[in-house]
């Protein structure tokens, strides 16, 4: 049996990107950067400045603030996706909808995603949705599931590319390698 993911209706809201890289930065959001962290050896220079050890300037810091601002995107989302609600709430609710409603009466105040500067929230219903898209998607939610069915979801990102480079197979290197011994 399969069970198909419940379709939900998310915003994706922009954001700039605040610069993080600061020491008052990272020691404030310290618990945030401690989950986070996406080099885990440098936990122990995290913690040397969380704790005060390292003075201003250390190696440490610069090496920790130099990951810090090369992961400034992933680092930026992070903070607001966990950081305080509350702050986030008095934030969005200076924004509008295209209805031009407070974006607070129509969303949930959760972060359910990012996607490069943007954060994905939640809908509060789909009767929020324009009038194109609520169709399709009650017509996908009425219908039974199959598990043979599969399905795609277009969601635009900056891109990924990859290329092809020759190498030589590794039948032929083991081989040469037995040859050689």
């Amino acid at each position: 049996m399969v069970r198909s993911p419940r379709v939900r209706p998310v915003i994706f809201v922009p954001f700039r990107l605040p610069n993080v890289a600061t020491p008052d930065v990272v020691r404030r959001f310290g618990y945030i950067f401690r989950r986070t962290l996406l080099d885990r050896g440098l936990l122990p220079d995290l913690d040397r400045l969380l704790g005060g050890d390292e003075p201003r300037g250390g190696a440490s810091t610069v090496r920790l603030l130099e990951h810090v601002e090369s992961n400034l995107l992933y680092y930026s989302t992070a903070i607001i996706a966990a950081g305080d609600a509350a702050a986030r709430h008095a934030a969005l609710a200076k924004l509008r909808d295209p209805m031009n409603r407070p974006l607070t009466d129509v969303i949930e105040n959760a972060v359910v995603g990012r996607m490069g500067a943007a954060i994905a929230l939640p809908l509060r219903s789909s009767a929020q949705l324009p009038p194109e898209w609520r169709e399709p998607l009650a017509a996908y939610q009425a219908r039974p599931l199959r598990a043979g069915d599969g399905f795609v979801v277009t969601i635009p990102h900056p891109g990924v590319w990859v290329s092809a480079q020759a190498h030589e197979p590794m039948q032929r290197q083991a081989d040469a390698h037995e040859a050689a011994g």
